[in-house]
């Protein structure tokens, strides 16, 4: 299986308002439930105020 798609977010950028955020910043987070499922939260309540509208 290829990992283009994985790849190209993994590599990615979020640009915000006043800043951009590489992907390859953001630190994988192990899931709470499922053994070896981990996550990268892109989008956080706390840099939104808690709105986020994906477009």
């Amino acid at each position: 299986m290829k990992n283009e798609v994985f790849e190209a977010f993994n590599s990615g950028r979020l640009d915000v308002p006043g800043k951009v955020i590489g992907f390859d910043d953001i630190s994988w987070t192990k899931h709470p439930t499922f053994e070896g499922v981990e996550l990268k939260h892109i989008v956080k309540a706390d840099e939104t105020n808690g709105a986020c509208m994906i477009m």
